[in-house]
């Protein structure tokens, strides 16, 4: 099962002019007020979780301002966010074709929804700071949000269908890491970054983005228990003692019915034997 949106909290509600260049300017009045009106339309969509609606909607902004990065990162979360829907519904599905199809189509949303963040992060540092019209807070907002939707659709792709993406989705996660400002947000990101290590079977990159978020916050559960987690995956028997030690304490302190405690505890249970 994937949980939809992992580590944004909210949605891009500024529109950043650009032009099919790539350089950030001023357009009329008309175009500016019909193309924050298709994003304010994309984004209610967005929000009710009507995603071909929200995806029609920025598509339409993206024909009339080409390279738009508020239109290409929000149309990057609808995708995502489909995507997610169309994954967790191939879960429940028994005919092989079937599910076979519909996995293919939430990769296909991934894809593009990781190429979409990527063109936009690129629109965003291609700006010409020196040149902006706009308030820098603005930039500042899109330019995380570009980040983060590039970075959460990579992860995805790496955790669920290509394993060769995971370096590129961990840069990524890092580079997103670097310009959110929220503590707890950027916990969040490297927690998933550990995940998605572990789910590429990449244990000793995975202690390390768990160890991360220890620093800052030593009693973090889940970082607690990615890191046992990690260091056993590594396979590495003379890293089990200090992987023992950390799933003790994730399963001595998490609430009985914390979804991960029996599985913490039977691997527990395992390297003891």
């Amino acid at each position: 099962m994937v949980r939809r949106g992992t580590f944004l909290a909210a949605l891009v509600s500024v529109c950043l002019l650009v032009a099919a260049s790539g350089c950030l300017r001023r357009e009329s009045p008309e175009l500016e007020n019909r193309l924050n009106e298709i994003l304010m339309s994309g984004n209610e969509a967005l929000a009710a979780g009507r995603y071909d609606e929200a995806i029609r909607q920025f598509d339409a902004g993206l024909a009339l301002g080409p390279g738009n990065p508020a239109l290409l990162t929000n149309k990057s979360h609808a995708l995502r966010s489909r995507g997610v829907v169309r994954f967790n519904a191939s879960l429940q599905l028994g005919d092989e074709a079937e599910k076979a199809a519909v996995r293919e189509a939430a990769r296909r949303d991934w894809r593009e929804a990781a190429d979409l963040g990527i063109q936009s992060v690129r629109q965003m540092k291609s700006a010409d700071l020196s040149e902006m019209w706009f308030d820098k807070s603005a930039y500042e907002m899109n330019r995380r949000a570009a980040c983060s939707a590039r970075a959460e659709a990579l992860r995805l792709l790496a955790s669920k269908f290509d394993k060769t993406l995971a370096d590129e989705a961990l840069a990524a996660i890092h580079e997103y890491a670097e310009v959110e400002r929220d503590a707890e947000t950027r916990a969040k990101a490297r927690l998933a970054a550990g995940q998605m290590l572990l789910d590429t079977a990449r244990g000793e990159q995975a202690a390390a983005e768990y160890r991360k978020v220890l620093a800052d916050d030593p009693d973090n559960l889940d970082a607690v228990l990615g890191v046992g987690l990690a260091l056993f995956q590594s396979g590495d028997k003379a890293r089990y003692r200090e992987a023992a030690s950390h799933l003790r304490r994730f399963v001595e302190a998490a609430p009985e019915n914390h979804p991960l405690r029996k599985s913490a505890k039977d691997t527990l249970d395992f390297m003891n034997q």
